[in-house]
């Protein structure tokens, strides 16, 4: 496999664990059997198996962290539903998107495009205002 196809695959298997735990916190928007997609995004991202371990290594991803960090998410989001917001671990300070993005300076919803679409932490914090990771480039055929 490619470095590029390689990318992609982790990518995809990144969104999988992004959109697993939107479901189990109900960002996502109307769906209408909501109690049956929470309950088992909730039961795949907290209960020990195979399958998750398996998309976790597949995302380039340590299953525990992503486990640990999941179960902050969903209880955040039962603590108050209307403001949940997951928070994010860099050199040792954990804050949410809204307390980065004061902190550093940086646009919300830049912080959280950046983290959605699968930029390790650190880079998504430092990176410069505007700053955009290269485009793959599809080969010619």
């Amino acid at each position: 496999m490619s470095a590029d196809a390689a990318d992609c695959a982790r990518q995809l298997w990144i969104n999988v664990i992004a959109l697993a735990i939107d479901d189990a916190t109900l960002t996502a928007a109307a769906q209408n059997n909501k109690d049956l997609v929470r309950y088992q995004a909730r039961s795949w991202l907290t209960k020990p198996s195979a399958d998750f371990n398996e998309v976790c290594h597949l995302a380039g991803l340590d299953p525990k962290a992503v486990r640990e960090g999941a179960v902050r998410c969903i209880q955040a989001y039962d603590a108050n539903p209307e403001r949940a917001e997951c928070s994010y671990e860099f050199e040792g300070e954990r804050h949410t998107i809204a307390e980065w993005s004061e902190r550093l300076g940086l646009d919300r919803s830049v912080l959280r495009g950046r983290l959605k679409s699968g930029w390790p932490v650190g880079e998504a914090l430092t990176a410069p205002y505007g700053f955009r990771a290269p485009r793959k480039r599809k080969r010619a055929a």
